[in-house]
């Protein structure tokens, strides 16, 4: 089984430049979860709010840092993951493109 969120927007701290660590910018997320085992449900509102909430929290310095975090705890909270694939974009900090980061790990 497989989830996908797709567009997930919400602003906060993340970054190295002065502006990025005091104001909260806007970021966007794409994600993909493979899974099985006896549990065959997995609540994508309920991940949506996790991934939402951990960036929030914990105000990460780069989206490396962030994405290896996320994933780390997204396993331990589901631990009948088999693939995470997640994209995270700065929807802000250049006037004439998004960037971002992604990241791909089996389990």
């Amino acid at each position: 089984m497989k989830i996908l969120i797709k567009n997930l927007k919400f602003k906060c701290i993340i970054g190295l430049l002065k502006k990025e660590r005091t104001k909260p910018q806007k970021v966007k997320i794409n994600l993909g979860l493979s899974f099985k085992g006896k549990k065959m449900v997995i609540d994508y509102s309920g991940v949506a709010k996790f991934i939402e909430n951990e960036y929030k929290r914990n105000k990460y310095f780069t989206l490396e840092e962030s994405l290896n975090d996320v994933f780390n705890k997204l396993k331990d909270n589901y631990p009948q993951i088999t693939r995470i694939k997640m994209k995270i974009y700065k929807t802000q900090i250049l006037r004439k493109c998004d960037v971002g980061m992604r990241l791909e790990k089996k389990y």
